[in-house]
């Protein structure tokens, strides 16, 4: 049943600078500062789900896409034109200290996007709903309750979560240009044909979030395509589970890593032009008695030994193809931050095989890999280099 209440449309607002802590939403900004405007694709509607009400209406598949690798490309220059500038040698008091001085802000892309269009992203929902799930965290050994931190929703990337509303949901038109709602959950994305917001309101009234609940409820409509992240169908020489998020603990205790290894799959169209493969790495310090997400020295990037970084990647178009389609270095890099979001290659359908690619996380000293071959029972392998 279709129920907006009102509409916003965006229209030339949006304006990013060149300079590393300065956000722009002023339609007349000098244009000598403006870098990119986001002014069609979008518009923003107020709808009956339940919360708040609002949500992105995309245009198309193309044009939400081009927005969020828009926000993803930015927040990297910003991250990378502050790197060089950072000094590498300070201890982790020290170094906050410092960040605190400059003013850096890691996300200070998303929220200037945010903040243009008045908008309650799910970024900011989950990044709240992570503090309160790690303020828990009051083992030095483990973490309590890993199964349940709401930082392993299907949406990895920060520029996916700015794009949709707190209660992980985004309109996109498809192409007879009728739209499909997609609501985001831990285990994947709900599709919702025929725009029956009653549905998302019943959702996010009852609060259901498993894939049993969802499956019991609306497994029967005609409307509603369940599409999860894992594909049990077994296949020669290649992986279907391409998703892995667990914290791993240095041998000494001293460090604590959140390593995320996924398949960017999006659900907006079958094409696979925009699927990724993604590593996210995320640092934590031991503060007051608990985990705290901090800026820290993260390294990040593909490999294809498990005990050791930069050696070029392999991929096939065809699972058990004895030529391979492709070989590329995915350099290792450090960064200062609390994530570090790093994009592979277009994933599409090509083929992962095992012991060919690894993602390589570091926190300091405290260096591994994790195999991205795995199954949903056996996992995917980490394997300890340094500490």
């Amino acid at each position: 049943m279709k129920k907006i209440l009102t509409v916003l449309p965006i229209l030339g607002m949006f304006f990013l600078s060149c300079d590393k802590d300065e956000v722009y939403v002023d339609e007349t900004a000098n244009d000598s500062k403006k870098v990119a405007a986001i002014n069609s694709g979008f518009h923003m509607e107020t709808i009956d789900n339940g919360l708040d009400g609002q949500i992105l209406f995309f245009d198309s598949a193309e044009s939400y896409n081009s927005v969020q690798e828009d926000l993803f490309n930015r927040t990297q220059a910003y991250l990378d034109g502050y790197q060089p500038q950072i000094p590498t040698e300070l201890n982790d008091d020290q170094l906050e200290e410092y960040l605190n001085g400059i003013s850096y802000n890691e996300d200070i892309i998303y929220e200037g996007f945010e903040q243009s269009i008045g908008f309650n992203s799910f970024r900011v929902k989950l990044n709240n709903d992570i503090d309160v799930w790690l303020n828990s965290q009051t083992n030095h050994e483990m973490m309590i309750n890993e199964e349940n931190d709401p930082d392993n929703n299907t949406l990895v990337l920060e520029s996916d979560r700015t794009l949709y509303n707190m209660g992980g949901e985004v309109v996109v038109l498809d192409s007879l240009q009728n739209p499909i709602i997609y609501k985001a959950f831990d285990w994947g994305h709900l599709i919702i044909k025929d725009f029956d917001t009653d549905i998302l309101k019943t959702i996010n009234v009852e609060n259901l979030k498993s894939l049993d609940q969802i499956q019991t409820q609306f497994g029967g409509l005609s409307n509603v395509i369940i599409k999860g992240e894992f594909v049990n169908t077994p296949k020669p020489c290649i992986t279907d589970n391409v998703k892995s998020k667990r914290h791993i603990f240095s041998p000494n205790g001293q460090h604590n890593v959140k390593s995320i290894i996924k398949k960017r799959d999006t659900p907006f169209s079958s094409s696979h032009e925009h699927d990724r493969l993604l590593i996210k790495t995320k640092g934590y310090l031991w503060k007051n008695g608990k985990w705290k997400n901090k800026p820290v020295w993260l390294n990040s990037g593909f490999t294809s030994k498990k005990f050791q970084g930069n050696h070029s990647v392999t991929w096939w178009l065809n699972s058990c193809d004895a030529n391979p389609h492709d070989t590329h270095l995915f350099e290792v890099k450090s960064k200062c931050v609390k994530k570090y979001e790093y994009e592979g290659f277009i994933y599409g359908n090509v083929a992962i095989k095992d012991n060919t690619i690894y993602a390589y996380h570091g926190q300091g000293t405290f260096t591994f890999t994790v195999d991205f071959y795995g199954t949903k029972n056996s996992g995917h392998e980490a394997y300890t280099i340094t500490y």
